[in-house]
């Protein structure tokens, strides 16, 4: 299961910006890097004993990549991690760093087949250009996380109700938008009988929170 830094869409001032992370031994796999997940990290000591870091990034917009610059100085200068960041177009971010001022080398990479013991699968999403969602498989522990997008994945529900992925991780809107995806959109989606296996981040307010669990979907839970 994912470990969740913040749950919080763009605007939400309460929460902060949707991050999740899983940890395997001294290696450690983070989703997302937006204004607030830095400060998060650094506050909540999650770094504590890793060696390797493989950040995923879904896509461009600032409430996921907000603080990665920094993050990656932060890496950079106080820790021994190995930090790798994954990006399908590894140009659009290295030239996004960049303008921002990085000073030192820094190369994003092409997305992984296999990283950690999963098998990996990167998915174009309906959000903006660039925007990804990823597929995580291993023995026991297989999941789809959607990143930002206004389309439900029919791959991801197919796997899901088939038991080849375990949950989805997805995002969610309460009022209809070109770029999310409105909670009557998942309804329709998932049954009643499978809506706990779905679970749902990326809210506006506590209130989307609360009627996302009312309507049986599970909700992520934030550690920190």
């Amino acid at each position: 299961m994912l470990h969740f830094l913040g749950d919080g869409s763009a605007f939400n001032v309460d929460s902060n910006n949707t991050s999740a992370y899983i940890k395997k031994g001294d290696a450690m796999i983070l989703f997302d890097c937006g204004e607030r997940i830095c400060n998060v990290i650094i506050k909540a000591g999650i770094l504590e004993g890793i060696k390797r870091l493989h950040l995923f990034i879904t896509h461009t917009h600032s409430d996921h990549i907000g603080s990665l610059e920094g993050f990656i100085y932060y890496i950079h200068y106080f820790t021994d991690i190995k930090l790798s960041v994954y990006y399908p177009h590894t140009s659009r971010l290295d030239k996004m760093m960049r303008m921002q001022g990085l000073e030192f080398e820094y190369a994003t990479l092409p997305v992984p087949e296999q990283v950690e013991g999963y098998r990996v699968d990167a998915v174009r999403q309906k959000h903006m250009f660039g925007a990804y969602g990823f597929f995580f498989y291993s023995e026991g522990d297989s999941f789809f996380f959607s990143g930002d997008t206004s389309v439900i994945s029919k791959r991801a529900k197919k796997e899901l109700c088939e038991g080849k992925i375990d949950v989805i991780y997805h995002e969610v809107s309460f009022s209809d938008s070109p770029i999310h995806t409105p909670i009557a959109d998942l309804e329709k989606a998932f049954p009643m009988e499978i809506r706990d296996k779905v679970y749902l981040m990326h809210f506006a307010n506590d209130a989307c929170r609360e009627m996302a669990a009312a309507k049986g979907f599970s909700v992520v839970s934030v550690e920190h």
